[in-house]
């Protein structure tokens, strides 16, 4: 059961981020772009660019 709930999670997550990549696409996004933005975003406003590299895996 845990290997087949691991790639259950694994595959939700590939299927996720077609999605979202097919949508971006839309709006001239790339995956690149529109994952640092959702760091950014994630940071906060007033964010530093060395609290970028440890927010960013």
């Amino acid at each position: 059961m845990e290997s087949n709930l691991g790639w259950l999670v694994n595959r939700t997550a590939l299927l996720w981020r077609t999605v979202v990549d097919r949508h971006m696409a839309e709006l001239g996004l790339t995956q690149s772009r529109w994952v640092a933005m959702l760091a950014l975003d994630t940071i906060g406003k007033g964010c530093s660019q060395s609290s970028q590299n440890l927010a960013v895996p």
